[in-house]
This record gives structure tokens, sequence and C-alpha cells, in this order.
């Protein structure tokens, strides 16, 4: 005898049905959109999408050239990861954006800089001059670094307002005394006749530091996603030195670059894996980020870079996803 349904199991039938298709569509089941651009320090990020080390979090790469656009549009809510200067966090923070820094995955040592004419000597022969930088981003706060350790003041230069790749390309041109770049724009145009580089991170240790940032509603929401994104860097770390060679062809591909080029970059920096994490999230370490956040804080405070009370690191820096990070 056939069985039939009774009709309101039918309807309570469907509507589970109906409720598992819109689960299967709703935020937690989406793509994690990151944002990433062309510094070499993001090159183990597009090699774990490429080779699918954020697994079983589907990660969708979306590239910028300039960094406000990436700050805007995790602002606005277009991006839900995104790897960025600390400095650039504390912007977003002091705009009222809830965020989370849970992965601290570069120092810049010398991979940003200050490039002049062959002429200027030192960073006190750019009083005058035309120097750009990208105002609220972490050029602005190199050039500002770079004008205090020599005895000047941001109204002691005209500063040209470009992201890095249009200041790259207007010190081309002949438009620009200086520019403030990164890697790999700052050595190449170091490298070109008639220029040279007047300053480097590497003078001011420990104050550039690039983090990963989420949204706090995704770090509440979706912690396994999060936990993927720091397990796909640990993976790309852990293969590239086990199999150097294939990792670094691998990111050069998804940069649009030569592994030659590629590994040039990466010596004006440190890569940090999440051992190395652990170690700077400890208050006690001589190099914590809760040094560098303070000092990073307090340099924006006394240059008017932020609009409000630094929002307290307690509230920002949070390392509960290292723990888990690094199981296989």
């Amino acid at each position: 005898m056939q069985r039939m349904l009774h009709p309101v199991a039918v309807v309570c039938l469907l509507a589970a049905v109906l409720l598992g298709a819109c689960d299967a569509s709703g935020p937690e089941k989406q793509p994690l959109r990151f944002g990433l651009s062309d510094w070499p320090g993001h090159a183990p990020f597009y090699a774990a999408a490429k080779l699918g080390f954020y697994a079983p979090t589907a990660v969708e790469i979306k590239g910028f050239s300039s960094n406000f656009d990436r700050n805007r549009a995790f602002a606005q809510g277009r991006l839900d990861v995104l790897a960025t200067p600390l400095f650039d966090a504390l912007r977003i923070a002091d705009e009222g954006v809830p965020l989370k820094v849970v992965l601290l995955f570069d120092y810049s040592s010398g991979g940003d800089g200050i490039v002049a004419r062959q002429e200027i000597a030192g960073m006190g022969d750019l009083k005058g001059k035309k120097v750009a930088a990208e105002l609220g981003a972490i050029t602005h706060f190199v050039l500002l670094s770079a004008l205090t350790r020599a005895g000047l003041t941001e109204s002691d230069v005209a500063i040209v307002n470009l992201s890095v790749p249009e200041a790259a390309a207007a010190f081309e041109q002949g438009k620009l005394d200086a520019a403030t770049l990164w890697d790999p724009h700052l050595s190449r145009l170091a490298g070109a006749q008639g220029a040279h580089k007047v300053f480097t991170s590497k003078e001011i240790p420990g104050q550039v530091i690039d983090v990963l940032i989420v949204h706090k509603d995704v770090a509440e929401k979706r912690p396994d996603a999060v936990k993927s994104v720091i397990q796909g860097w640990e993976r790309a770390l852990a293969a590239w030195r086990a199999r150097p060679g294939e990792l670094e062809a691998t990111m050069a591909r998804e940069m649009n670059r030569t592994p030659g080029s590629l590994q040039a970059d990466f010596t004006g920096m440190e890569l940090l894996d999440v051992a190395k994490n652990k170690q700077l999230f400890d208050r006690a370490h001589e190099q914590s980020v809760w040094k560098s956040y303070a000092a990073t804080t307090d340099f924006m405070s006394r240059h008017n870079l932020l609009k409000r009370a630094p929002v307290d690191g307690a509230d920002i820096l949070d390392p509960r996803f290292l723990e888990q990070a690094g199981e296989k």
C-alpha cells in the first residue's frame, strides 16, 4: 500500500527544503571577498588562493592599485578581509568601522621608502620640493616619519597626493622631485639613472607592519572562515619553505612578476608565520605588536591623522584565531 504524506507534513517538508536552499546561499556560504595589492608581501596570499590552501572556505581575491580604494571598499562593506598596513587599519577604525586585526603578516624593512632625484642628497634637501604620497595612507606615514627624522615638517614640502602607481609614473615623467613608494616601484625607480633612495623603512624598524583585518561581524559570525584564511597563509609559507622554486614561480605568475624580481623585493621585508605571530602578540615581547600599536597611534595623534581618540588596542588586536591556524 502506498504511503501518503499528510498535507501539513508536505507543507513542512517544502518549508524545510526552501529554508535549506536559502541557507546554502546565505552569507556564511558566500566566498570571503579579500582585498590585496601588488605589495610583494601579499604574494603568499595570492599563491594560497591559486593552490586551494584556503579550503574549505571559498575566497574571492580582489586586486587594487590604490590603498585609498582598498580601504574604502573595506569600509563600505564591499570586502570582508583586507591585507593592509596597521596605519591604514587604524584610519579605517577611526572612521567608525568595527574591525579586528587577526594576523600580522610582514614587517617592512626597506620595502617602503622615498626615491629622489640624484641631486637631492638627503631628506634635508627636500625642503620646498614636490614630493608624492597618498594622503591618509601608509606612504603618508612613511613620508611624515622621514621628515620628522630630518627635522622637517609637512609644511616644508609640497605634498602631491598620488597613489603609488601614479606617483611612480609622475616621477618617471619628471613631474616630481621625490616620491614615496613601496616595492616593486621603489627599487625599480631607485635603480634608474639619475635617481636614488633617500629614506627607507629600515630606518624606522617595526613601525611599518602589515596586518590582516576582518570586519568584526565576520570574525563573530564566520570564525571558521577567518581561521581558514590564516591557515592558507601558513600553508603557503610552509610550502614555500619545502618547495621554494615552485612556490616562487606560482607567486610571480599570480602577481605578473618574474621570480627574480619578486625574490629581490622579499629582501625588504620579514614575512611572519603563525609562530612568530604568537611571539609578537605576547605583551612582554621586545617587538610586541602592542608596542607597535601604541607607537603608531601616538604618531598619528601627534600629526592630527585621527579624528578622535585612538581605539584601544584590546578592541582591535585579536589573536584568538592563531591557536588553531597551524593545524594540519
